[in-house]
């Protein structure tokens, strides 16, 4: 899965790229900077980018489907600048991750997506109730407590590490699994909140399905401890 993904981000045009860049840039970085003038410098970006401020690539009339502005636009700026510019800020970029955990973590289940077959004859966005127990419960947690996610992975990294130091055999290995899963989840919530800027939502799934597991794997391991304490007894 690791070599798949890292395929994939090598063999992404340029373009591509750039248009998530330009969503990034535009519609979440400088609309709410307190000094557009200095972000857009650090972004690699000058003053006559500065009108394009809340727009992203996909307006009918955004410069971005011009293939020469979009090409120019890819030379001077990169994700690496987007990455130092974060660490430059490391408060905003706290800020836009909980902002992304509060009103975009917390639909699993994106309205715009129906989930009929066509020949359903459901209104378009008509999503069925059905085997979706679990998703709207953790719709509603994370409504209600939107940092819940980050006290649940705090517990998982803390409760890990502590526990593989005494684990042994298949409890252990388990324990290095959800360890894993929770890194790669975190990762994906990095990556989605900020390196793009549109349907946030759908960018999160991987993110929500490694929580998921993550979960599932606490619970072999609990059920496999009880298991094993009670062969020992």
């Amino acid at each position: 899965m690791l070599a798949a993904a890292a395929w994939t981000m090598l063999g992404m045009p340029d373009s591509y790229k750039a248009q998530a860049r330009f969503n990034l840039t535009f519609s979440k970085i400088l609309p709410g900077s307190p000094s557009p003038h200095m972000d857009a410098g650090e972004l690699g970006l000058s003053e006559s980018d500065l009108p394009l401020i809340g727009q992203h690539a996909f307006l009918p009339y955004s410069p971005a489907f011009d293939p020469a502005w979009l090409d120019a636009f890819s030379r001077r700026t990169s994700f690496a600048r987007v990455a130092l510019f974060w660490l430059r800020h490391p408060w905003r970029m706290l800020t836009t991750v909980r902002g992304d955990l509060d009103n975009e973590a917390c639909r699993r289940r994106p309205a715009e997506f129906s989930n009929f077959q066509p020949e359903a004859r459901q209104p378009p966005g008509a999503l069925t109730g059905q085997f979706a127990s679990w998703s709207a419960l953790w719709t509603r947690i994370s409504r209600a407590w939107p940092t819940s996610v980050v006290v649940w992975y705090a517990l998982v990294f803390v409760m890990g590490a502590w526990l593989t130091r005494s684990a042994r055999g298949f409890g252990r290995a388990v324990l290095h699994v959800t360890l894993l899963a929770a890194t790669l989840g975190a990762v994906e919530l990095l990556i989605a909140s900020l390196a793009d800027a549109r349907e946030t939502d759908r960018h999160l799934l991987l993110f929500h399905l490694f929580t998921d597991w993550t979960m599932f794997l606490a619970l072999v391991y609990f059920l496999n401890s009880r298991s094993s304490g009670s062969i020992r007894d």
